[in-house]
């Protein structure tokens, strides 16, 4: 998959997931795709 197509996706779940749970479940995932990121460099 492309770089493009990778950042879409995570644009599109970063939103649903604001939509379903407001500001706290918008941080905790970003704060674990940061993490997730990092171990999977």
């Amino acid at each position: 998959m492309s770089n493009t197509l990778i950042g879409a996706l995570i644009g599109a779940v970063l939103a649903v997931v604001a939509l379903q749970f407001g500001f706290w479940g918008f941080v905790l995932v970003i704060v674990f795709g940061a993490i997730g990121a990092l171990v999977a460099a």
